[in-house]
């Protein structure tokens, strides 16, 4: 059995920020009493100048007991292959400093407090529904449901990450109280596809929020320029393999709220190219086009590291050709993404 974490962006289709404005019913409290930082805040703010402008590194530098609460809101639209699928999701999650190795990483836990999200796969000729999914987990009927079990589990339940100065994740670990609640629910679900559903879990939930809130900081000290590159490869699925390179630059220095906020902006460019197929598999592709592409703008704390906004859009173009060697069949594939992704520190 394979459990579908479509809600949470499995695989690359990390989907990106809503355009709603819903803010997740049990996330209210979150707001009330507390002091965010918007983004007029944030444009109205002087710059500062001078040596309190100068920054030559950028790390974290977080302190046991630290606690951040953030909302990530998403969206991404597949196509424009046979089936089109859009796809809606806030999540609500906490992050609190458990500890500071001796090589300077830190141990993070992280609590999903609340999910939203809504995805639907609609045959592009006919516009027939091929797939619809609901959640709110405000709804206890749907917190309940058997069937969003994959959902409801990850709720409440501290998972460790292992997070380096430059944000870079090393481990992760304690999912397995999700998967115990998972195939409590799910019987059928063998002992020998838990390791894989534990593998499933980490990369499409725990990773992918922490890897979404963070940026690529630089691994050297910043020279006058104040920009930097720093280039990624990341298996996709068993069959691709998606290469990128992130060009940033610090744009403005300003003093908000008694912070020193840095505003960033960045540049992707990147490639998706094809991996031998696994073996014995029954199909194998081709990869003729393959393009990633994005911008995105992220606001930092200058001292700490951690962000305070983000926003993010990317876009895929994927054109290739599907085989089937026993058969000989070949069929030509696309899939085009648009993925768009906000982050908010509300606490």
């Amino acid at each position: 059995m394979v459990i579908r974490f479509l809600a949470l962006g499995l695989a690359f289709a990390l989907v990106a920020c809503s355009n709603t404005d819903t803010t997740p019913a049990d996330d209210a409290s979150a707001l009330s009493g507390t002091e965010t930082i918007t983004e007029s805040d944030i444009a109205n703010a002087p710059e500062v100048s001078g040596d309190e402008a100068r920054i030559d590194t950028l790390r974290l530098r977080y302190a046991v007991g630290d606690v951040f609460r953030y909302r990530m809101r998403q969206e991404a639209i597949t196509g424009p292959d046979s089936a089109k699928a859009t796809q809606q999701s806030i999540h609500v999650y906490t992050k609190r400093i458990k500890a500071i190795r001796s090589d300077g990483s830190f141990d993070i836990g992280v609590v999903v407090d609340s999910i939203q999200m809504h995805a639907v796969v609609r045959n592009i000729t006919t516009k027939a529904v091929l797939y619809e999914q609901h959640y709110n987990s405000a709804d206890s009927a749907q917190r309940n449901d058997p069937q969003r079990i994959h959902l409801s589990a990850i709720l409440g339940e501290e998972v460790t990450l292992i997070l380096t100065p430059q944000g870079r994740i090393q481990e992760i670990s304690g999912v397995s109280t999700i998967v115990n609640k998972i195939k409590a629910a799910v019987p059928t679900i063998s002992d020998a596809e838990l390791p894989a559903l534990s593998n499933q879990i980490e990369a499409a939930v725990f990773a992918m929020l922490v890897e979404q809130e963070y940026m690529r900081f630089p691994t050297a000290a910043l020279d006058s320029s104040r920009s930097w590159t720093s280039s990624n490869s990341t298996p996709v699925m068993d069959f691709f393999q998606a290469t990128s390179t992130a060009n940033y630059a610090i744009r403005s220095v300003r003093s908000v709220k008694g912070l020193r906020l840095a505003t960033i902006d960045a540049r992707l460019t990147g490639a998706i190219t094809a991996l031998p197929a696994p073996k014995g598999s029954p199909v194998t592709v081709k990869v003729t086009k393959g393009e990633v592409t994005g911008t995105g703008t992220v606001v930092i704390d200058a001292h700490k590291g951690h962000t305070v906004k983000k926003d993010n859009a990317i876009t895929t173009n994927v054109v290739g050709v599907l085989s089937q060697p026993s058969t000989g069949l070949r069929q030509p594939v696309s899939q085009h993404t648009s993925m768009r992704y906000s982050v908010d520190l509300i606490r």
